[in-house]
């Protein structure tokens, strides 16, 4: 009778532990999830302000667009139009934007920042003003 209670009390302690370890990962689970849930807010509500505060020319859309899809047309824009006459740009980052398309794509996109939020990092070349 002993060994009968023995084991009835060891399977109600593993069940009573099981059930503790399962109501602790649920609980784990349900803040993960509340947590993503908070993320995907912030993400949405991050898109809604940039659309509505955010008023970019259909120029500026397209540049955005050739920056961040089409590298080789951005390529081409950089070397083949004036590009290069306007923006004062040193020698050592014009061949390393020519040789390597990160490189051009790192460009472009601190490019794109700089033409969004007028940041200053590209500097006009004086006689591009005139």
């Amino acid at each position: 009778m002993r060994k009968k209670v023995g084991k009835g009390l060891i399977g109600m302690v593993l069940a009573i532990t099981l059930i503790g370890f399962a109501g602790f990962a649920a609980a784990q689970d349900k803040a993960a999830d509340n947590m993503d849930l908070v993320k995907d807010k912030i993400r949405a509500d991050k898109k809604l302000f940039m659309a509505t505060n955010m008023q970019l020319t259909e120029q500026t859309k397209k540049m955005f667009f050739l920056v961040s899809y089409n590298i080789d047309k951005f390529k081409a824009f950089v070397f083949e139009s004036s590009f290069l006459d306007r923006y004062d740009i040193d020698a050592e980052t014009i061949e390393k934007i020519k040789a390597d398309d990160i490189a051009l794509l790192k460009f472009g996109l601190k490019w794109l920042k700089d033409v969004l939020f007028k940041e200053g990092s590209y500097k006009l070349k004086e006689d591009a003003n005139s």
